[in-house]
């Protein structure tokens, strides 16, 4: 201890934290194996990996002149290398990766005899599910060295040809050697975990289909740092709102044959959902791909529909397992058996959100030049085709699409457009068309999710005669929408209904509106910056809803309010009251069961579960 007593205090605590190796027991090389790297010193960290580099080159030296004759003599390795109280996996690990970390040869340049055969005869003991846990780290040693595993399995104690591992490896590195497409049997027609009464043949077919779809799946782990980079893999795997928002200027414009002019603005507007490989796995539908097709009751099964009829894109979707073969019906294969379940449902959606595998996989597909399955086509054909398909499918539900060119050439009109000369008076209020436009067709594409159809009175009064174009005529009109929003869901259409049932559909439309953590004016913030702005950074720049909100203040058709609250507690059916602040720092109260706002929309701003502020929006 003395000698120790003079060593700085830095490297002291070091020699302190390690076990060494055991004088009376030098073949074990356990302590040495487990020395933890430590980044906060230079000189400490090169001390730890000396002493490590020792231990590994000496672990090689023993593992290359062992004589393996029987599973007694691995055993009695296992032992001296000090590893044989390791789970099987964590001494894979050591072998793949520890063993490797320096190089994968000995000091003479030749590769580490009994390697490959130790690795195989731990796989071997496994069952098929758990090995699959393993397949990122077969991939990561290449296809060399796959072959070089089989070959030993072959031939090393306690295995051979008719072993489990040689079976599993032959199965991989024929598929790797072949690069063949892997044709799925039907899912209907496998095994599954209550099905074990089918032919041989098929159950020994399902089950190397099985093997093939964990090894393409393991590829996306092992390759996932050519998918998404640290900073991405963190907020779409380890934050509290995963997603991903991918490259949208990277997406090719769709080939349509809808008005051009058109298809820019909402191709343009739906960036706000990111690219065609855009990722959401937080909200309630669940597991959101591309420029905003929700999975569970959105429009993300029709598109996976359609991609999977493309057949490069079918070959991709069956390496990783995945049948979207029948409409509103979506299949996987998970580690034991075949799910099924419709669209709606949230079984298959959640399978996907719980498989990093998958998400990878997504994203690859939307931005293809860093997939890792063998392509049959040219990068540029997959996004296109991508690209297609996503806006076919928003062309086919959305409700923009549906106003005749005559119509959008009167919406122009509206704000000021000159047909005679073809001229806008004034960059703004082009500018203010085409977020009217914009506006209304993420309002159409969004409904959806909330299991509404059709115009929802947005474009047309009750006679079907299109509403003269304005943001607030929007604002209005999309006031009957998606009951998890703070928005008044009565019709709205004036003159519908007589007074009272329209002052009965208001009222009860507010006693449904259910708080949301977001700061928004009609939207939340991630979907809809572009109209309503962050309200939480204050964002008020030139932006639609703003600009009408501010000018309903100014003519009094907008109220501006800090607290909503019923008249008389007792009485519901007496309505509400809104709170108004005055400059002098009084309130003031409005009671909203006056005529002038019916048909009027309520928003709201939330800061932390309690209203901010919030509006009453009514007809000029």
């Amino acid at each position: 201890m003395s000698d120790l007593k003079k060593i700085s205090s830095i490297i002291k605590p070091l020699i302190q934290k390690m076990r060494p190796i055991n004088p009376q027991a030098p073949a074990n090389l356990q302590d040495s194996y487990l020395v933890e790297s430590s980044k906060d010193n230079n000189k400490i960290e090169s001390n730890q990996t000396a002493v490590e580099r020792r231990s590994i080159n000496e672990a090689k030296k023993r593992i290359n002149e062992a004589n393996l004759q029987n599973a007694q003599d691995v055993e009695a390795l296992k032992k001296q290398l000090g590893i044989e109280h390791y789970s099987t996996p964590d001494r894979i690990r050591f072998y793949l990766e520890r063993l490797q970390k320096e190089s994968t040869t000995n000091n003479n340049g030749n590769t580490i005899a009994n390697l490959d055969g130790l690795v195989a005869y731990e796989l071997n003991g496994m069952s098929m599910e758990d090995t699959y846990s393993l397949l990122p780290l077969l991939i990561g040693i290449g296809d060399q060295r796959l072959n070089q595993m089989r070959n030993s399995a072959q031939v090393f104690p306690g295995l051979g040809a008719n072993s489990q591992i040689f079976k599993i490896l032959h199965t991989i590195t024929a598929y790797e050697h072949q690069r063949s497409e892997l044709l799925l049997l039907p899912s209907e027609a496998v095994p599954t975990q209550n099905n074990n009464f089918l032919p041989p043949d098929i159950m020994e077919q399902s089950k190397k289909e099985q093997l093939i779809v964990m090894w393409n799946r393991s590829k996306f782990l092992a390759k996932k740092h050519f998918i998404v980079t640290p900073a991405q893999e963190e907020r779409l795997f380890r934050s509290s709102q995963g997603s991903y928002g991918g490259h949208p200027d990277n997406d090719p414009f769709p080939t349509t044959t809808t008005n051009t002019e058109l298809a820019k603005l909402v191709w343009d507007e739906f960036r706000y959902e990111g690219s065609c490989a855009s990722i959401n796995i937080w909200d309630n539908a669940i597991f959101s791909w591309g420029r905003g097709f929700a999975g569970k009751g959105g429009g993300l099964m029709p598109l996976l529909n359609n991609l999977y009829a493309d057949p490069h894109f079918r070959r991709l979707f069956q390496a990783v397992g995945i049948d979207a073969s029948q409409k509103n019906s979506l299949a996987i294969l998970t580690n034991n058996s075949w799910i099924r379940a419709p669209a709606s449902s949230p079984e298959t959606w959640n399978y996907i959100k719980g498989n990093p595998s998958l998400i990878l996989f997504f994203i690859a597909l939307g931005e293809i030049k860093n997939m890792p399955l063998t392509l049959s086509e040219k990068p540029g054909y997959y996004l296109k085709t991508n690209s297609d398909l996503q806006f076919a499918e928003v062309v086919k539900t959305n409700g923009i699409f549906t106003v005749p060119d005559s119509q959008l050439e009167q919406w122009k009109a509206d704000f000021g457009y000159d047909h005679a000369t073809k001229t806008w008076p004034t960059a703004d209020q082009e500018k203010e068309y085409k977020q009217f436009v914009q506006l209304n067709a993420h309002i159409f594409h969004w409904l959806p999710v909330f299991g509404k159809k059709g115009p929802m009175n947005i474009l047309m009064d009750k006679n079907g005669k299109y509403y003269k174009a304005s943001i607030r005529n929007t604002l209005i009109q999309f006031a009957d929408r998606a009951a998890a929003d703070p928005i008044n869901q009565g019709l709205t259409d004036l003159d519908l209904l007589n007074n009272n049932q329209q002052e009965t559909i208001f009222y009860n439309s507010l006693l449904q509106t259910k708080p949301i953590t977001f700061q928004p004016l009609i939207m939340d913030r991630g979907h809809f910056m572009s109209f309503g702005g962050d309200m939480s950074k204050n964002v008020r720049v030139n932006l639609p809803v703003e600009n009408e909100l501010k000018k309903g203040m100014a003519d009094g058709s907008v109220i501006e309010f800090e607290r909503i609250d019923l008249i008389d507690h007792g009485q519901r059916h007496l309505g509400y009251q809104v709170y108004i602040r005055q400059q002098d720092g009084s309130m003031s109260v409005v009671k909203l069961n006056q005529k002038k706002f019916q048909g009027a929309a309520i928003y709201y701003i939330f800061e932390k579960n309690a209203i901010k502020k919030g509006y009453v929006i009514t007809v000029p």
